[in-house]
């Protein structure tokens, strides 16, 4: 009884951590993607008449580049993310019918 729960716990431990590392990608990516999103309407977009006239000029600066880069990668790998998690749950209860 107790080698069975020993193997168990040993089977589950990498399981365990693959998932997490996981999870930790997808909140980082989620992080990236809110922090960089506030930014560039900080920074590159500002809200008034002169953000306005000057944001064409603005918006082609290198940190600019670099936060519209995490805006719209970001937002991709959240996307491929959830996809994935769809199929996963997709391929492991597809199968099944409910009676």
């Amino acid at each position: 009884m107790i080698n069975t729960i020993h193997e168990k716990i040993q089977n589950i431990h990498p399981l365990f951590f693959t998932i997490w590392k996981l999870i930790g990608i997808y909140i980082t990516w989620i992080s990236i993607h809110y922090i960089a999103a506030h930014l560039y309407s900080v920074y590159c977009t500002p809200y008034t008449i002169v953000g306005f006239l000057i944001s064409p000029f603005i918006v082609s600066t290198p940190h600019c580049t670099g936060l519209r880069w995490c805006i719209t990668h970001g937002a991709s790998s959240i996307t491929t993310m959830w996809i994935v998690l769809g199929t996963w749950f997709a391929s492991k209860f597809g199968g099944y019918t409910i009676d």
